[in-house]
């Protein structure tokens, strides 16, 4: 069944909003869905094998020769990176502030200002081998990872630009929604917090 195939529609029921794709994508060359045929190519313009300064690709090739845009892998220490599916990733900084309200002025004093944690969500479509195939081995893999109480390396464009190379954070949370007649299909969405170290100096 060709609903089945459907990631885009899947994520959109789920997200609640549509993005606007990766130019070429979907698209081959004739502008044509890719799934009815034809030559995929990288749209004219756009360098395919483009990298933020630390050398974390902006574009992967899938397995049908087409590429798609911000590839997300976690690395737990000494294990294998796992990238995780057709990846949607957002992230949200904020600051720790002390405040003190000063009587007869407006507005407060800022008296220590410093920089939170990064919460960072990711949701990914795991896909199965087959139209009835659950993607057993896909969400195993992505379960294996949260079971491990510790920092693991996220490694994608968006944080690599943000916050450097060296991105370590611990997943916070985990869930594996609803997915209805999509039986091939499983989304993941994961809940996600910065890890950084810190060097404690003694007084």
């Amino acid at each position: 069944m060709e609903h089945r195939f459907s990631i885009p529609n899947i994520l959109t029921s789920y997200l609640g909003s549509k993005g606007i794709f990766y130019s070429g994508i979907f698209l081959n060359k004739t502008g044509r869905s890719r799934a009815q045929g034809g030559d995929y190519e990288v749209p004219e313009g756009i360098e395919a094998t483009a990298e933020t300064d630390n050398a974390i690709p902006l574009r992967a090739e899938d397995v049908l020769g087409g590429h798609y845009f911000m590839p997300v892998w976690l690395q737990p220490s000494g294990g294998e990176r796992v990238e995780i599916p057709n990846a949607v990733i957002s992230m949200t900084g904020r600051k720790n502030i002390v405040e003190t309200q000063l009587v007869g002025t407006q507005g407060s004093v800022k008296e220590l200002i410093s920089l939170a944690d990064y919460e960072i969500s990711l949701v990914g479509t795991v896909v199965g081998d087959g139209v009835d195939r659950y993607p057993e081995a896909g969400v195993r893999a992505l379960s294996e990872l949260y079971k491990r109480n510790e920092s693991i390396e996220l490694i994608c464009a968006l944080t690599d630009i943000v916050l450097g190379a060296d991105c370590d954070v611990v997943i916070k949370s985990i869930s594996f929604p609803a997915v209805g007649a999509y039986e091939n299909q499983q989304i993941v969405e994961m809940s996600l917090t910065t890890d950084r170290m810190l060097e404690l100096e003694e007084v």
